[in-house]
């Protein structure tokens, strides 16, 4: 085992016992020497998510999105972390950035997730007035 793959396992027990900010600074740790771990970057990035630091989230994700433009995990993490924030907008535009990027063979169920996410957002602008 190299030493990457030895921190992402004391990362991912220090989430696992809830320890989330010791997580996130193994995470850091590794990402200083491995800006492009993508398995460091998804991990940091649900971590954030779950202590609901979404601006944080965000640029982790946003940094997937650009290493992985069709990835349905990255596009979803941006895409909650954004919506989270109240970006909905930008929230929206990255549902369609991902369909413009995503191999439909490969992302099933983010297309399946996102389609239904389409679909209620167009059920509430629809909705009459109260």
């Amino acid at each position: 085992m190299n030493d990457s793959d030895a921190m992402l396992l004391e990362a991912k027990a220090a989430s696992d016992e809830k320890n989330e900010p010791r997580a996130q600074g193994i995470l850091l740790k590794l990402l200083r020497a491995e800006p492009h771990n993508s398995a460091a970057l998804y991990m940091l990035g649900g971590s954030y998510f779950c202590e609901a630091k979404y601006p944080e989230a965000a640029v982790v994700f946003e940094q997937l999105v650009l290493m992985f433009p069709g990835d349905g995990k990255a596009s979803t993490g941006l895409y909650n972390a954004l919506w989270n924030q109240g970006n909905h907008m930008e929230a929206v535009a990255e549902i369609k950035r991902f369909f413009e990027n995503a191999d439909p063979t490969l992302e099933q169920d983010a297309i399946r997730n996102y389609k239904r996410i389409i679909e209620t957002l167009s059920a509430e602008d629809n909705s009459p007035p109260n």
